[in-house]
């Protein structure tokens, strides 16, 4: 199942691409585009800006409740709801305000409520 997933998603990335090589400058994601430093590298520079600050927080601040302050899965799930719940909240208002810095300066924000109170 797991190996049919793969080869799933590989040809659905392979059909993607050849969709949009055959749409050329048209396409949604043009691959001269793509081809550009700057592209690439902000793109990059994102994925592992989102993953600092969703995936580290989300997979390891239950594990941290849980080892270190002795809680039990549901009072560890309710204590990382309210990280959760502040940094949506953010994400939001970083959207609206539609700025770079001042998006990254908001998400550093509603991690730091995680140590208000």
């Amino acid at each position: 199942m797991v190996i049919g997933l793969f080869v799933g998603s590989a040809l659905t990335f392979a059909l993607f691409i050849a969709w949009e090589w055959r749409e050329g400058e048209n396409a949604m994601i043009p691959l001269g585009m793509v081809a550009r430093m700057e592209i690439w590298t902000s793109t990059l520079v994102g994925m592992l800006y989102m993953a600092g600050l969703a995936l580290v927080p989300g997979y390891f601040l239950p594990i941290f409740f849980q080892s270190v302050g002795g809680e039990t899965p549901l009072m560890s799930g309710v204590y990382t709801l309210a990280s959760i719940v502040s940094n949506l909240f953010m994400a939001v208002l970083s959207g609206f305000l539609g700025r770079l810095i001042l998006d990254i300066q908001l998400s550093c924000e509603g991690c730091g409520l995680l140590t208000w109170g």
